[in-house]
Formats: structure tokens, C-alpha cells, sequence
């Protein structure tokens, strides 16, 4: 590493404390050194703006009904969501789209027979669908609540034998097949978590089973944890998990793949489309252990026990029979994406877009709106900044995304109604989903945002902490010497990172005693009794939010490093090798590693010189710094292939993608990991050889840069 560069880190890491806080100064080595404390002061007006009362009143406001997307009341968030930018001062773009949604009609469980029943016995037996209203909480007790429902799910009246299924995962459907447990015909009953409910879906429809019922099981989200709700935070048993069970290979319309869903685009058929045809209804434990109470099967596995008060069995026997009639109407709905624009004063056609989705099961104080908190106070920061004079100098794109819940929909139809433009002028993208949940912080992020991210948790105190703790102290105590997540699937980051390969940071913070999710029971008053009326987490994130958005919006270059790309990739590949060579297969990846070696001495030589550059007034704003950015910006856009991933075209990066057996997790170099895991020899190699040509082109991107500043050095 140049010696100048040791130096001049030496010099700013030693900085004795000033009045104004400039040791923060070390994380800001993208900035022209006489423009720091100036950010600085930005960054601590921001912060200094937010308060308590303002996030309570934004979530009061945001949580009045149930709001399903396509609903009655989604219609009445969006007037809410752009009357309150409005009166921030915030420009406001809309988007309306026409995506194919699901609807609740109707839906009964039924329990027809059992063995010895009588004559004259109480069967059959009807199990409640709707959770049961809370004296305490009187949000529990809205006319418009919908029963608990599946979106997506089959049509259609059925009955039969009853099957347990653990949690629906592909090896759980083996087993019972390994153990002689047809489930063909039967009714399944699955408990949630683990894998992404869809996916239990798509099991047991290829099992052959004409229906599945879903229930929490009170060992993972009720009183195997703590008190159930009202009394504590946890699940009781009439909690219900709703959700879509839509489990096609890309997010957005399914009617619409790669292209926006305007009211008349051109669709696929829905022949052609892969949507659920079993019937898919959720429950609360208590409903479900009627069922499970009942079976006389052999016992299920010791993996596979719950905490309900019996012994779990596979099957419940030939006289054990369930009803289980879904009725729901699908088409093509109107929802509105609402979005709060801060135009940028120097770069504003270069913008850092910061979502959260709107849309709820019900009332959503949780999920998504512990995040919608976050993005309009952060909204708010900026614009009163921008009123006193200090504008970002990049634009900042407040989203409020429509349909997430659908599969991901809002904003993967922004994205690609605006594919070329915001591939090459989004300089990051924020995720805020459910994000404000408790005190412990969370990330998953980019290989090149981790610095800046780092660098922001260690700017903000820990909420609830001790005196001098930063966000970051307790978060990387809890993590490794890398706690950072990958990025999987689930929520808005996914078509951003996804399919325009644009680095991204998902940002929460989690370790409340209790769970709401997608239940009844997701309400103001559960969030303040459980989560905290103090909103402190929401405090502690608001601020890490303003930090990033403020460093990320005003850098003179960048602070993307390219390096990051080096120990992210041979992390995954000395994971990826090693399951290869467990399953048998002949991996080479010399070359790859000999390509990755060499860009990571050239990046390592840019980086110095940049810094060097900039800490020696070589570089100015404009100029040589904006020629410079054009190229930071290539760098993560060089993971993309534009003929998609294998077997699943939509996605398009090659660095990370969601893990399409879970559906939640990440798959880091997704062409190596699917190739190791089918067993496939030929993918194998073919994948190799497309990330030795990613680091072949990183790597003249690097040059690109070492070459502008020696250029520029000579004038």
C-alpha cells in the first residue's frame, strides 16, 4: 500500500477529539477534505430533527385500518400517503399499475368425521377463520378485519384424509414418502417459517394434495417464547398467518413478466402461467389442534414436534376426515406506487431511493409500517433541510411501494417501467421493510456499501444502550467479525439488486418479545405494548437512514469500495468448492482465483491512489471526480448478464440472488451454487468461465480508474 496513503489514515484515525465531533471524519475519505466538517454538520442537524412525537404521529396515521392491497382501504393510503409528503413540501410522483391480485370471498374448515363418532356427536365441527377481538387492543374488533386467507390460493370445495407435514420443506414430503405416508388426495397440514409458505404450497400441490392448512405452532412464535398477546407480545392461538402463496420464479405481475403492468399491456396467458391450484387456507394453533389432536397415525418425528400439548403423528388415520372449502376471485387491480421526490442541487439525475411498502394483511403496525415510520422521517429531515437551504446534491427517491405482500410487486414494476434510467442513475437503494421491530440492528448489504454502512451504525447511539454505544458496537458483537447479511428474497431490494445490479442495503432492527406477523393482532397498540411507545429503535434507525442517505447523496466520490468484491467472492467460492467436492464434482478454480488475485492488487493500487488523489487536492468537484464516479457506478452493473440466470431469465446478477428452495434466502455466485447443487458438471465449468470474465472486466474498470488519475496527475 503507497506510504503516503498509510499516512495520511494514520493522521486522520489519530485525530484527537474536536468539539464538533470530527474523529467521524475517518469515514468520510470519499469527501474533498475541506467539505468534512461541513457533512459532518449536516449529518448532525438531520439527526438532531428527529424525534419521537413525529415517528407516533406518522404511525398513528398509518395504521387507522386494514389496508390489503387492492382494497378498499389501500385505496385510502394512498391519499394518505401523498397528503403527508405533501405537507413535508415534497414533490410527489405516482405510478398506477394493474397487476394480477387475489381477493377473499369465502372459506370454511370443517371437521366431518372422526373414528367412533356417534349419532347424535356435534360433528361436523366448523373451525373459526378470524381471529377473536381483544378487550385491550380495540383495533381487533374493525368491521372491515378480513377472515385469515392465503392470497393466490386454489378455489374449490374439498374433502379428505388428514396428513401432518412438518414444515413443508421438499425433504419433509420425502419423508413421508420414505415412510409409506400417501399424501395424495389428502389434506395437509403444515406448520409456518422455515421456507417461504409458497414453496410449502408448490410441495404439496406436486405431492398431489388437494389441500393445505398452515398454523404458527405455539414452540416458534407463541408461549414456547413468552406470553401470548394480550397479555404479552407472542402469538396466541387464534393468531393467523396470512400471506400470497404465489410461487413463480420472478417477482412482480405474474401476468406480466419484464414489462410494466399498465391497464393494457399485453399479458400471458394464464394457461401458461405455473399459479397455485390447491386450496391454501391458514389458521390459528388452536383451530389447527383440533385436527392434530385428533390423528392416530404413527408418531412423527422427534424434528418434527411442536409444542402443542400431544404427540404429533404423520397421518390421522382413514376415519378422520376434513373439509376444506376456499373461494377467491383473481384480476387485474389497480394499485398506486407513491413516491416523495427531493430533487439533487448538483448530480439530479444521479439518485439514492430509499422504499418501504405500504400494503398490509391488516392494519400493518408492524409489517411494513415500523418501516414506513423510518422513511417519512427521514422524509421529513430532508425536507426541512432542504427549506433552510441544504439541498442533497444527488436526488433522494422516498418510495412507498404497492403490493409487496403479492410477490414483491410495487416495486418490481417501477423497476422495470424505468429499467435504462434507473440502471444507469441509482447510485444505491435502501430497504426498509418491517424494519424499526426492536433494539438489535440488522444489515444485509452489497459488497461495496459495507463500509458506508459500517461507518453509518458506528455515527448513531445504540437505542437503549449504554452511554457511547453505537448501533454498530452491539450489532457486530452479535454478528461475526463480518455481521453483515447476504441479500435473499422477500421484500423490495430484490428487483433493485436483483435484476438492475444495483448495490443495496436492507436495514432493520429486530429482538422485541413478541411476534404480530400478518395476524390480526398487528396493531398500534400491540407495537407500543411490545415493541415500545419510547420508539426508540425507530429513532436509532431514522438516524443511521439519514446518515446513509446524506454520505451516499453527497460524496464527491463515491464511497464504494472495489475491493469488497475480493473477500465477498472467495468467501462463497471456498463455501461453493467444498460442497462441490462433498457431492462428487471436479472443481478448477485456479483460473478464477488467479483472475480474482490480480484485480484484487489493482483495486487495492486504485483505492490508494484515489485517496491519495483526493486527501492531496488533486481532486476537485467536477471534473476528474465526476469521470471517476461514471466508473465506480459500472462496477457493481459488471456482475449483470444479460441473459439472466439459469432457468430463471428474470434475475439477472451473477454476484448474489434469492435462494429459490427457500425462497428467503441468498445464494451468493447463483451460477456456481445452482450448478453445485443439481450436480451439474457442465454448469459448473460454464459458470467458472463467466466469473473469470466478470473479473476481467472489473478489472479494467479498475484500470479505467488508475488511468484517470494518472492522467490527471500529469496535467
Amino acid at each position: 500500500m503507497n506510504l503516503i496513503y498509510l499516512c495520511i489514515l494514520a493522521a486522520m484515525f489519530g485525530r484527537p477529539a474536536g468539539p464538533d465531533g470530527l474523529t467521524k471524519q475517518s469515514h468520510l475519505l470519499g469527501w474533498i477534505p475541506s467539505r468534512r466538517g461541513e457533512q459532518l454538520r449536516y449529518e448532525d442537524k438531520l439527526n438532531a430533527s428527529v424525534t419521537a412525537r413525529s415517528i407516533a404521529a406518522f404511525h398513528e396515521l398509518f395504521t387507522t385500518m386494514p389496508h390489503h392491497a387492492g382494497s378498499q382501504g389501500d385505496q385510502a393510503m394512498v391519499i394518505i400517503l401523498t397528503a403527508a409528503f405533501e405537507n413535508l413540501g415534497i414533490m410527489v410522483e405516482k405510478q398506477s399499475i394493474w397487476p394480477y391480485l387475489s381477493e377473499p370471498v369465502d372459506a370454511a374448515v370443517e371437521i366431518i368425521s372422526v373414528s367412533g363418532m356417534k349419532p347424535d356427536s356435534s360433528y361436523p365441527l366448523s373451525l373459526s377463520l378470524k381471529e377473536a377481538a381483544l378487550g385491550a387492543d380495540p383495533a381487533t374488533s374493525h368491521p372491515e378485519l378480513p377472515i385469515g386467507w392465503s392470497a393466490y390460493s386454489g378455489s374449490g370445495d374439498v374433502t379428505g384424509q388428514v396428513v401432518y407435514a412438518n414444515r413443508g420443506t421438499t425433504e419433509d414430503f420425502a419423508l413421508l414418502k420414505e415412510m409409506g405416508v400417501e399424501v395424495e388426495g389428502k389434506i395437509v397440514l403444515v406448520r409456518t417459517g422455515g421456507i417461504f409458505r409458497g414453496i410449502k404450497a408448490k410441495n404439496a400441490q406436486h405431492a398431489g394434495a388437494a389441500a393445505m392448512l398452515m398454523y404458527p405452532d405455539p414452540a416458534d412464535v407463541g408461549y414456547g417464547k413468552g406470553s401470548p398477546y394480550p397479555d404479552g407480545g407472542w402469538a396466541n392461538g387464534n393468531s393467523i398467518e396470512r400471506g400470497t402463496v404465489l410461487w413463480i420464479d420472478q417477482p412482480g405481475d405474474p401476468r406480466t413478466p419484464g414489462r410494466e403492468a399498465r391497464q393494457w399491456t399485453r399479458r400471458t396467458n394464464l394457461s401458461e402461467i405455473d399459479l397455485p391450484k390447491i386450496l391454501v387456507q391458514p389458521m390459528g394453533w388452536d383451530q389447527a389442534s383440533e385436527i392434530l389432536s385428533r390423528m392416530n397415525g404413527a408418531n412423527a418425528p422427534e424434528s418434527w414436534q411442536g409444542q402443542l400439548p400431544f404427540i404429533y403423528r404423520m397421518s390421522g388415520g382413514a376415519d378422520l376426515k376434513v373439509r376444506v372449502k376456499v373461494e377467491q376471485k383473481r384480476a387485474s387491480t389497480m394499485v398506486t406506487n407513491v413516491l416523495g421526490i427531493i430533487p439533487g442541487a448538483l448530480y439530479p439525475d444521479q439518485r439514492i431511493v430509499i422504499g418501504c411498502h405500504y400494503d398490509a394483511w391488516t392494519f400493518g403496525a408492524g409489517d411494513p409500517h415500523a418501516g414506513t415510520i423510518v422513511l417519512y422521517e427521514v422524509a421529513r429531515a430532508f425536507a426541512d433541510a432542504a427549506k433552510s437551504g441544504k439541498q442533497p446534491d444527488r436526488t433522494i427517491v422516498f418510495a412507498n411501494w404497492a403490493a409487496e405482500e403479492f410477490g414483491i410487486v410495487g416495486s418490481t414494476e417501477y423497476v422495470e417501467a424505468n429499467e435504462a434510467m434507473l440502471g444507469a442513475s441509482t447510485v444505491a437503494y435502501i430497504n426498509l421493510d418491517m424494519a424499526a421491530m426492536g433494539p438489535n440492528l440488522r444489515m444485509s448489504v452489497s459488497p461495496t456499501l459495507r463500509s458506508i454502512a459500517a461507518g453509518a451504525a458506528q455515527s448513531v447511539p445504540q437505542a437503549g444502550g449504554e452511554a457511547d454505544q453505537t448501533a454498530y458496537d452491539l450489532w457486530s458483537q452479535h454478528g461475526t467479525k463480518e455481521p453483515f447479511g447476504d441479500l435473499g428474497g422477500g421484500s423490495d431490494h430484490v428487483p433493485f439488486v436483483g435484476r438492475l445490479c444495483v448495490p443495496v442495503i436492507s436495514i432493520a432492527a429486530g429482538g422485541s418479545d413478541g411476534s404480530s406477523y400478518h395476524s390480526a393482532y398487528d396493531t398500534l397498540t400491540w407495537y407500543r405494548k411490545v415493541v415500545g411507545a419510547d420508539y426508540q429503535p425507530a429513532i436509532m434507525l431514522s438516524r443511521i437512514v439519514n446518515v446513509l442517505a446524506a454520505r451516499l447523496s453527497n460524496a464527491d466520490l463515491l464511497p464504494f469500495n472495489p475491493e469488497a468484491h475480493v473477500k465477498y467472492t472467495l468467501a462463497a467460492i471456498n463455501s461453493i468448492e467444498a460442497e462441490a467436492q462433498r457431492k462428487g464434482l471436479t472443481t478448477d478454480f485456479r483460473s478464477l482465483k488467479q483472475r480474482i488475485n490480480v484485480f484484487s492488487k489493482s483495486a487495492a493500487a486504485a483505492q490508494s491512489k484515489m485517496t491519495v488523489a483526493i486527501e492531496t487536492g488533486r481532486i476537485k468537484r467536477g471534473g476528474l471526480s465526476d469521470r471517476i464516479n461514471t466508473v465506480l457506478l459500472e462496477m457493481d452493473r459488471t456482475w449483470m448478464t444479460e441473459d439472466g440466470l439459469p432457468e430463471r431469465d428474470w434475475y439477472k446478477n451473477l454476484q448474489v440472488s434469492p435462494n429459490p428452495l427457500t425462497g428467503y434466502g441468498a445464494w451468493a455466485l447463483p451460477a456456481l451454487q445452482r450448478a453445485v447443487t443439481l450436480g451439474d458438471q457442465e454448469a459448473l465449468d460454464v459458470a467458472t468461465e463467466q466469473y473469470i470474465k466478470v473479473f476481467q472486466d472489473l478489472g479494467d474498470l479498475v484500470y479505467k480508474l488508475t488511468s484517470l488519475i494518472s492522467r490527471w496527475d500529469t496535467r
